[in-house]
């Protein structure tokens, strides 16, 4: 496939079901509605298709160690991926976005107060959702030999 051909991040996200904006959910929490197994397994296959199957395993490597995989942290985790030539790196692949909160800025380069007051404010009244475990395990069972592994002996 030609490089001119490649699906971007933002296009892989948008194909697979994904509001490809992390600021769309900021506040949220871990939330199956935003992001669940089905959607990394879509993004999961589109990424080994058109970039490989190394960068397959590094989207894999990412989703395993995102702690809380708010679809907020886990839009700017995989943005970062891409960035860094779909290679994972622990301190170059992550969120900023503390608890699924991220704020974006205005046109004149200054935090939007508004939006920041409306994700606290979601992230209060839901209570923190966090359903990290029901988005991750299906999809980890099935394309992380570590986890599988790890979940095998926990189920024998």
């Amino acid at each position: 496939m030609a490089l001119e051909e490649k699906l971007t991040a933002k296009e892989i996200l948008r194909e697979s079901g994904v509001h490809p904006d992390p600021y769309y959910f900021s506040g949220r929490g871990a939330d199956l509605s935003d992001l669940n197994s089905e959607h990394l397994e879509k993004i999961y296959c589109s990424i080994k298709e058109i970039y490989g199957l190394r960068a397959s395993k590094n989207f894999v490597k990412m989703v395993e160690e995102i702690p809380v995989l708010s679809a907020t942290d886990f839009i700017i985790s995989f943005y970062a991926l891409e960035g860094n030539e779909w290679k994972y790196e622990k301190k170059k692949v992550k969120s900023d976005a503390t608890g699924g909160i991220s704020v974006r800025k205005n046109a004149g380069g200054n935090y939007d107060r508004m939006h920041g007051e409306l994700s606290i404010l979601s992230a209060l009244t839901r209570g923190g959702r966090n359903e990290t475990r029901s988005i991750r395990e299906p999809f980890l069972i099935k394309y992380s030999t570590n986890y599988r592994s790890r979940f095998d002996s926990f189920v024998s």
